[in-house]
């Protein structure tokens, strides 16, 4: 999922200001219902106007049916109420188990309160479904559970290649937090590794005087929303210029230079920015492979192998098609933001299997590519590519001595 990831998260730090503006609000309505909770549990206070204060700022989290029927519940039957909350609170159960119980006793609740006519004429709603209940879990145990929403997790998980392929249940099926949390704490072991982003959050927590009971996970949940809301990757098109292997000749042998150390040089943020223009590279061509296989007409999409491995583990990065729609077409992607002659590597396997699947090996020479504009030019060389690797930048050593 990793090389998924890398242009979103890219763009998730580009845009933290923006997407920050627009999703603070989720950190405040943490805070507040932590700041509130004891007040709930106590039965000394007004549980219809405690309820009110710890869910100030939960606008856009609740469907407002749901709310506002714990609400007007609070108000004749606030011991009730209360006892069913703390059913579903209580972590030294089985989660399936109190969250049915709880549902089954709100479901009594409501339907004893409409019976009385406790509402001014008004029935009240008694459905409590599975984003409701993630949205109480998640204000009382910010650290533990997410804020879970059909149609983010079905396009974040498409989005990022998810390997458990999520089909949502019922409504009131509890699996689909179970499923949810489980690809959000995937999601978080990865983004949580990258540094920039952890000291662009904090900072942010520290300017704004926000505490973060929930530990990178409302950092990761945000981070998933945004990748639906937020952040747009939409590449552009490009028609790729087809070369005649005939007519590309190696450059003359480069010199070999030897550049002074700089402290002031970050080498590991270096790094880092070529492993993204690498993934943003890869996503450019998916895109594009596949707007040709859908012109082609043909249902299929391609694979982006390297994702599974990482690096060059299968020789190739994308499993696509021929024009045929049947033929596999196996396609390393190599991505400059200068022009196409600008030197590109290729591994030892990469180079041995474009030699052994020559009728059908291709690199997609990706060149000129603008990160922010999401596009750039591409140009297609197809066969064994051997021929052009002959200069060699690593080495294997192997020694070996009688005194040791």
């Amino acid at each position: 999922m990793k090389f998924t990831i890398a242009p979103f998260l890219q763009y998730y730090k580009d845009k933290w200001d923006d997407i920050w503006k627009k999703e603070e609000y989720k950190w405040r309505a943490i805070d507040t219902f932590q700041k509130n909770w004891k007040r709930i549990s106590d039965d000394k206070e007004n549980l219809h106007v405690v309820l009110k204060d710890a869910f100030k700022h939960t606008y856009n989290l609740f469907y407002f049916a749901q709310l506002d029927s714990l609400l007007s519940n609070a108000l004749y039957a606030a011991s009730d109420i209360r006892e069913a909350l703390n059913t579903l609170f209580d972590e030294s159960r089985n989660l399936d188990e109190r969250v049915s119980e709880y549902r089954e006793k709100f479901r009594e609740i409501t339907e004893r309160n409409n019976k009385a006519g406790c509402f001014q004429g008004k029935t009240k709603s008694s459905r409590q479904d599975d984003r409701t209940i993630s949205v109480y879990l998640s204000l009382r145990y910010p650290d533990k559970y997410y804020i879970y929403m059909k149609k983010i997790f079905v396009a974040s998980a498409l989005q990022l290649g998810y390997n458990d392929c999520y089909k949502r249940l019922f409504t009131d099926e509890i699996t689909n937090l179970h499923k949810f949390n489980r690809f959000c704490d995937e999601v978080k072991l990865h983004i949580v590794r990258d540094k920039e982003l952890l000291d662009i959050y904090n900072k942010y927590l520290q300017d704004n005087c926000i505490n973060d009971y929930s530990r990178n996970n409302l950092l990761t949940q945000t981070f998933i929303y945004s990748i639906c809301e937020h952040i747009n990757l939409e590449y552009q098109y490009c028609k790729p210029i087809v070369l005649d292997s005939s007519k590309i000749k190696p450059s003359s042998r480069p010199n070999i230079e030897f550049k002074k150390f700089s402290s002031d040089t970050n080498y590991i943020k270096e790094a880092k920015e070529q492993a993204s223009l690498g993934s943003h590279g890869e996503q450019f061509v998916i895109s594009n492979e596949n707007k040709r296989l859908k012109d082609l007409g043909f249902d299929v999409c391609c694979i982006h192998k390297s994702k599974e491995k990482g690096g060059d583990g299968y020789g190739y990065d994308i499993l696509s098609y021929e024009d045929d729609g049947k033929t596999l077409r196996y396609i390393e992607v190599k991505t400059t933001s200068s022009g196409f002659s600008t030197p590109f590597y290729m591994s030892h396997r990469e180079l041995e299997f474009s030699r052994r699947h020559k009728d059908n090996y291709y690199i997609y020479r990706v060149y000129n590519y603008n990160a922010t504009k999401k596009g750039g030019n591409i140009a297609i060389i197809k066969g064994d590519v051997t021929e052009y690797g002959s200069y060699p930048v690593q080495y294997r050593i192997a020694i070996k001595s009688d005194e040791l």
